[in-house]
């Protein structure tokens, strides 16, 4: 029998949110006040598991690295939820590096896509072409060029892989 005495040792973070989400659906999981968001346990399951399977969409598989350059945002922690469910190791990177130290991190845990906040598109871009191991780039937030890509702004249009999957506040632009 999975977990200790208190019930959640031994359990992933995505069976802990699976238990919380099924004893405590109406309670509040995750609130973010910069943002204005407010998250039950059932709610934040679902948004977590609607991520995973887009994830799994995009070819990502158990064992595979994502790298995360963001900040403390309610996406990195649904995304390091989903990320957890499905077994995928995430590489989390300091926002505070330079270009160069951010490339090195990102050398050294060779992840296979990488998610980050548009405030870094200039660093990201500068550093891109020494990343072969990245095959897909995903930006998060308010983007408002097109690089003729995927971008999806409010509404959210139909041909987009993460479309049915992670509806967040922010837009999520994927960079091929």
């Amino acid at each position: 029998m999975k977990g200790g005495m208190d019930g959640l040792s031994g359990l992933t973070i995505g069976e802990v949110l699976r238990n919380h989400a099924l004893n405590y659906p109406k309670h509040m999981a995750v609130v973010d006040v910069d943002h204005e968001k407010r998250y039950t346990f059932e709610q934040l399951n679902n948004r977590v598991n609607r991520l995973a399977n887009s994830l799994l969409d995009m070819g990502i598989q158990k064992g595979d690295r994502v790298g995360i350059l963001m900040k403390d945002l309610v996406e990195i922690f649904e995304l390091m939820c989903a990320l957890n469910k499905i077994g995928v190791i995430w590489a989390p990177c300091n926002y505070r590096f330079t270009a160069g130290e951010v490339q090195r991190q990102l050398d050294h845990s060779d992840p296979k896509m990488l998610f980050f906040e548009e405030e870094y598109l200039d660093l990201i871009e500068e550093i891109r072409g020494n990343l072969p191991g990245i095959e897909r780039y995903v930006v998060v937030g308010e983007t408002k060029y097109m690089y003729g890509l995927f971008l999806f702004p409010p509404p959210f249009r139909p041909t987009s892989p993460l479309e049915t999957r992670w509806r967040s506040s922010l837009p999520i632009e994927v960079l091929a």
